[in-house]
Parts: structure tokens; sequence; C-alpha cells
């Protein structure tokens, strides 16, 4: 099994929970043409390496300017461009998920919703993004941007031990 599949396997029932969960349990239950609006940053990561984009699907967003918080009004655009289509936005507003074994009914009971369904994923905000291939030239810039935010928790600011934990335990498991 490939590091991106491990990544989005249930069993990882850690918590918070894993991004990757949710982009894979989508992809594995989304109609072949759905449309898939996808803010950007992270979660933009999860749907490239978790969601098959097969068939007819589509994945749209405001990739080129990196405007934030534009997942959701996408969404709306193509609902109201096709509304036959099932659209899905990954932008993090609404109804609470924090368990794994939540997820798949969540995405069950979004599915079989007649009106638009928000489904809010407690996800680590530490979990790390990681090229597929890593260079030297890359491993010496995470190093120095770790040494960096060392130094800020060592001014006061102790929510970057706390980041540094979720990173490596997303890491571990």
């Amino acid at each position: 099994m490939d590091q991106a599949c491990r990544q989005a396997s249930l069993s990882r029932t850690d918590e918070p929970l894993h991004p990757q969960l949710f982009a894979k349990a989508i992809s594995g239950v989304a109609d072949e043409d759905a449309i898939f609006a996808v803010d950007v940053g992270e979660c933009t990561v999860w749907v490239a390496r978790q969601m098959a984009m097969t068939g007819d699907r589509r994945m749209v967003g405001g990739f080129n300017h990196g405007s934030p918080g534009g997942g959701l009004p996408t969404a709306l655009g193509a609902a109201a461009l096709d509304p036959s289509r099932q659209i899905w936005t990954l932008c993090g507003d609404g109804v609470r998920v924090e368990h794994a074994e939540d997820i798949l009914p969540a995405i069950q009971q979004a599915i079989a919703s007649d009106k638009p369904f928000i489904i809010d994923a407690i996800v680590s905000s530490g979990e790390l993004v990681m090229p597929p291939h890593v260079e030297i030239g890359e491993v010496y810039g995470f190093g120095v941007s770790k040494i960096k935010e060392g130094l800020i928790g060592l001014k006061g600011d102790h929510r970057v031990w706390k980041a540094w934990r979720d990173e490596l335990m997303g890491f571990l498991s």
C-alpha cells in the first residue's frame, strides 16, 4: 500500500482526524460527474492526492489567484449552472465530525439530503503536506523553518509546541 493510500485509510482513528480521510471517503461515493469546488490551501492537496478525477468529474477553484474562501461560492455557482450534478465543496464550515467512524455516515447523510449539506470535519491543523519526492534543498528549507518556529516558541508562543506535537503524531500514525 503506497503512502497516499495509508494516509487516507479509515483505520487511522487518531484525533484530530487526518484531512485525507474525508477526501478519500468522498471520492469513493461521489457521482462520476460530480463537481468538486475547492478552497485554496491544504484542502487542494488532499483533493488532488486522494480524489479520483475520473469520468466527467471536475475540480474547480480560484487556484491561479490563491483566493481564500472561494470554495463555497464556487460550489453555489456550479449548482446554479447545473443543478442536476452532485456538487461537493471542501472548505471547512458546518455539521461536526470528530471521529473516524462518523465520516462515512456523515457523507451518506449529505448524499441523501435534497438540500445543501455541510460537514464540519475536525481535522488536524498540524498535518504535514509533503511532496511526493523530497530533494535536499527542500529538506534544508524545512529544517530552517522549523528552527524559526522553535525560536518563536522559546520567545513565549507555546502554540508552536502543540503544533509540533500534532505534526509528529500525524507523521507517525
